[in-house]
C-alpha cells in the first residue's frame, strides 16, 4: 500500500510540474517582437507570446495584411490573462492563413473592464480578417481559458474572430476548439463574432466548450453571432461540418417593451444567417443550454432568415431551449407572433429548396413552463419554430430514408406541434419520415384567436392552389398533445377555439394530402378554462379543419391512416376530426376525404358535448367527412397446382402466420411470392396493411435413379447370383 501511494504522489507531482509549467517558458508580460518578420518571405514560424503579439503590431500599426501569406504556430503560449490587442482593426485588416498546428493558446482577455481594458465592441484573438486573392484558412488551434467581456457595442464578439468582413474569396476555419467565456452586447459567437460579405464558408470540426452571454440585442450563437450580407457582392455559402457546442448561450438582457429591431436571436450554432445562397449543416450538435428573456427567435442549431437553399444532414439538439421572461410578450399578435422557438431551426425562410438528409433530431424541452404559466414562443416545434417561406413555390426534398424526429416537449402559447408550430409556404414535400415522441402542449391567453397544438404541425397556411402534396409518412407516439386556452370570449365563428390533433391542429382551407399516418397511443386534448365555453376541438388526426367560401377545394385527402390506442378528448371530440366547420352554408363540402384505408383502433372519445358521430366531433353548415373504415384484411393463395388453400383474414397492421406448406405431384414447393411471375419473395416479417394474393412457386422434382427400392433389388440379385455361383461349383465338384 505504501508504494502504491507513492508512485500516486510520484505521479501527481509530475502532473503537477508538467501542467503548471506548460505555458512556463512562453508567459507573456507584455512585450513585443517583430524580429522574426521579413517582408520578402512567405511563410513565418511562431514561437512565443512576444512573437504572437508582434503579428498584432505588424498588422495593426505598420499595415501589413499578409496576404498570401503564411503564419504556424510552433509552440504552445500563455497570454497570461495579460490584456489582448486584437490581430486586424477597422483599418488594417489580417489577410493571411494561420496554422496553429494543434497547439494551445491560454490567457486571452480583453481585461474585462479594467483600466487597461480593450473594449470596443469587437474583440476577438483576431480582430478585422479579410481576404484579397485567396480563401483564407484558420485552423488547428485550441484557445483554452478565455475570458472576454465587452460593454461597448462593435462589430462583433467571439473568442477566436471579431469581424470576418469582405470575405469575398471564401473562409474556413477548422479543427479549432474555444473554451472559457465569452460576453458581449452586440453579436457574440464563441469562435466568431460576425462575417460580413459574400464567398464559400466553411466551419468544420469546431468545438466550443464557453458560455456566450449577450446583454444587448444583436445576435447570440454558440459558434458564430451572424452571417450578414448586403450589398452587390456575392452572397456566402455557408458550411457547418461536424461542429458541437458544449457551451450555455445566453442573452441575459433584462427588457422591459417589445421592439422588433431587439434582434436577440438565441442559437446553439449560428445566431442567425442573413441573405445567403446554401447554407449547409453536417454532422451539427448542440448540447448547451440556451436561454433568453423571449424577444424574437431562439433554436438549437440556427435561424434562417433567407437562404436559396438549406440543407441539414444528422444533426441533433440535446439542450434546452429556455424563456426566462414571459411577461415580456406584448399581447398585441402584431408583435407577439414574432417569437418563434424550434428545435433545430427557429424560423426557415428559403426560395428555392429544403434538403433534408439522415437522422436530425431534439431530444430537449423548447419553451418553459413555470407555476402552470408557459414561457415560450407564440410558434414553436421540436424542429421548425416555423417553415415560413409564403412567397416561393418551394420544394421540400427528404430522402427516402432521411427522419425528423422529436423527442422532447414543446411548449408555446398559441400554435406548437412536435416537428413545426407554423408550416407557411407553397410548397410539396417528398419523402422521409416525420416522428413525434414528445409531448406537445399549448397554453394560450389572449382572448381572441384560435390556438392549436397538433402531434406534427400546430397550423399550417399554403398559398398554392392544388394544396400540399404530401409523400412523408407521419408516427406520433406515445404523446401528450394539449391545447389549453384561457379568457377566450364566445364566439360564434369557431375559428376563435382551442384545437388539438394527433397530426394538425388547426388546418384552416388549405389542401393537405398525405399517406402512412399513425397516430398512436397518445392523449390529445383541447380544453378551455371557462366550462360554458365550447368552441375546444380534439381529433385523432385534425383538431380543427375550416373551409371558407372562397375555397372549394378539400381541406384534407389521406390515403391509409392508423389511430389506435389514443385518448381523445374536448368539448366536441372525435377519433378522426373534431370539429369540420364549412363557413359556406349553401352546400355541402367535403373537409376530409381518406381515399385509402383507416384503422380506427381501441381510441377512448370523451365529447363533453353531443358528437356528430364517433369519427366526427362536430359539423358545422353541411360539412362532411368521408371514411374507409377497414378492420381486416384477406390473404388469396394462389397454389398454382398444389392442394387448395382457404383465404384468410388477417387484422390489419398484424403479421400473417405462415400456412403449411402446399404439396403437388413431382414438384417441390420454393415458396410464397407477392406477383404472379414469381420475381418478389414474400417476407412474412411485413406488417399486412393491405388485401393480398399469394403465389406459389414450384420446382419440378429430379428423380434419382439410386433410390433405396431400386438398391434393394440390386442387392437380392447380387445375393441370388452368389448362390447360383456357389451351387454350380459345388455341382462340378461333386461331378470331378
Amino acid at each position: 500500500m505504501k508504494k502504491f501511494l507513492r508512485l500516486v504522489f510520484i505521479f501527481g507531482a509530475f502532473f503537477l510540474f508538467n501542467t503548471t509549467n506548460v505555458f512556463a517558458a512562453d508567459v507573456w508580460d507584455g512585450t513585443i517582437d517583430i524580429s522574426w518578420y521579413d517582408g520578402a518571405q512567405n511563410s513565418f514560424t511562431i514561437s512565443t507570446a512576444e512573437e504572437f503579439a508582434g503579428l498584432a503590431k505588424l498588422v495593426n500599426e505598420e499595415g501589413v495584411t499578409f496576404n498570401e501569406k503564411s503564419i504556424v504556430l510552433a509552440e504552445d503560449i500563455d497570454l497570461n490573462s495579460y490584456v489582448w490587442t486584437p490581430i486586424g482593426n477597422s483599418t488594417n485588416l489580417f489577410a493571411g492563413n494561420f496554422d496553429g498546428a494543434n497547439h494551445i493558446i491560454n490567457g486571452l482577455t480583453d481585461g474585462n473592464g479594467t483600466g487597461s481594458a480593450i473594449n470596443t465592441g469587437s474583440f476577438g484573438l483576431f480582430g478585422y480578417i479579410a481576404n484579397v486573392n485567396e480563401a483564407l484558412v484558420i485552423q488547428n488551434l485550441n484557445l483554452t481559458n478565455v475570458n472576454i467581456k465587452q460593454t461597448a457595442s462593435g462589430k462583433g464578439v467571439g473568442a477566436l474572430v471579431s469581424y470576418a468582413n469582405e470575405i469575398g474569396v471564401g473562409l474556413t476555419i477548422k479543427n479549432v476548439t474555444v473554451s472559457g467565456s465569452v460576453e458581449g452586447i452586440y453579436h457574440v459567437g464563441g469562435v466568431v463574432g460576425k462575417t460580413y460579405s459574400g464567398g464559400t464558408i466553411l466551419f468544420e470540426n469546431v468545438v466550443n466548450n464557453a458560455a456566450v452571454t449577450n446583454k444587448g440585442n444583436g445576435m447570440t450563437g454558440g459558434i458564430v453571432g451572424i452571417f450578414s450580407h448586403t450589398g452587390s457582392t456575392t452572397k456566402p455559402s455557408v458550411t457547418f461540418k461536424n461542429v458541437t457546442n458544449n457551451g450555455e448561450v445566453s442573452n441575459a438582457t433584462e427588457v422591459t417593451t417589445f421592439n422588433y429591431s431587439d434582434a436577440m436571436q438565441v442559437s446553439g450554432i449560428c445566431g442567425n444567417v442573413a441573405n445567403a445562397v446554401d447554407v449547409t449543416f453536417d454532422g451539427v450538435v448542440n448540447e448547451g443550454r440556451l436561454s433568453s428573456p423571449g424577444l424574437r427567435q431562439m433554436s438549437g442549431i440556427a435561424n434562417i432568415e433567407g437562404a436559396k437553399t438549406l440543407t441539414f444532414k444528422d444533426c441533433t439538439n440535446n439542450g434546452n431551449i429556455e424563456v426566462t421572461n414571459a411577461n415580456n410578450y406584448n399581447t398585441d399578435k402584431s408583435t407577439a407572433n414574432l417569437n418563434k422557438i424550434g428545435g433545430l431551426f427557429a424560423d426557415v425562410s428559403v426560395e428555392e429548396k429544403i434538403i433534408v438528409k439522415g437522422i436530425n433530431s431534439n431530444n430537449a424541452t423548447i419553451g418553459t413552463l413555470k407555476s402552470d404559466k408557459v414561457y415560450s414562443g407564440n410558434y414553436a416545434g421540436g424542429i421548425f419554430g416555423t417553415i415560413n417561406s409564403p412567397q416561393k413555390d418551394i420544394l421540400i426534398s427528404i430522402d427516402a430514408d432521411a427522419k425528423l424526429i422529436n423527442n422532447g416537449v414543446v411548449y408555446a402559447r398559441q400554435y406548437a406541434g412536435g416537428i413545426a408550430g407554423l408550416y407557411k409556404a407553397i410548397s410539396n414535400v417528398s419523402g422521409g419520415t416525420f416522428e413525434n415522441y414528445g409531448d406537445v402542449i399549448v397554453k394560450y391567453e389572449g382572448n381572441s384567436e384560435i390556438s392549436a397544438a397538433g402531434g406534427i404541425f400546430g397550423t399550417i397556411i399554403n398559398l398554392k392552389s392544388s394544396g400540399i402534396i404530401n409523400s412523408f409518412k407521419v408516427l406520433v407516439s406515445g404523446s401528450e398533445i394539449i391545447a389549453y386556452g384561457y379568457g377566450q370570449q364566445i364566439h360564434v365563428n369557431p375559428n376563435n377555439a382551442v384545437a388539438a390533433g394527433g397530426y394538425i391542429g388547426y388546418n384552416p382551407s388549405y389542401n393537405v394530402s398525405n399517406s402512412n399516418i399513425t397516430i398512436q397511443n397518445s392523449t390529445i386534448k383541447a380544453v378551455t378554462a371557462d366550462v360554458n365555453y365550447k368552441q375546444a376541438y380534439a381529433g385523432g388526426v385534425f383538431g380543427l379543419n375550416a373551409l371558407s367560401a372562397s375555397n372549394n377545394t378539400e381541406v384534407g385527402s389521406l390515403d391509409t391512416i392508423i389511430v389506435s390506442e389514443n385518448e381523445i378528448e374536448s368539448s366536441y371530440a372525435g377519433d378522426i376530426l373534431g370539429a369540420a366547420y364549412d363557413s359556406y352554408s349553401a352546400s355541402g363540402r367535403n373537409l376530409l376525404n381518406v381515399t385509402g384505408n383507416a384503422l380506427i383502433k381501441n381510441n377512448t372519445v370523451t365529447s363533453k358535448e353531443q358528437a356528430f358521430d364517433s369519427h366526427l366531433g362536430l359539423k358545422i353548415n353541411k360539412a362532411y367527412i368521408t371514411l374507409n373504415i377497414v378492420e381486416e384484411y384477406t390473404i388469396t393463395f394462389e397454389t398454382n397446382g398444389g392442394n387448395n388453400i382457404d383465404p384468410v383474414d388477417v387484422p390489419v397492421y398484424t403479421k400473417l402466420e405462415k400456412p403449411a406448406d402446399p404439396k403437388k405431384n413431382d414438384y417441390a414447393f420454393e415458396g410464397w411470392y407477392t406477383d404472379d411471375k414469381l420475381l418478389s419473395r414474400y417476407n412474412f416479417d411485413e406488417i399486412i396493411d393491405k388485401d393480398l394474393i399469394l403465389y406459389a412457386k414450384w420446382t419440378a422434382a429430379v428423380k434419382n435413379p439410386e433410390t433405396s427400392d431400386n438398391i434393394l433389388v440390386d442387392v437380392i440379385i447380387a445375393c441370388i447370383s452368389l448362390l447360383s455361383l456357389g451351387s454350380a461349383m459345388l455341382y462340378l465338384k461333386r461331378n470331378n
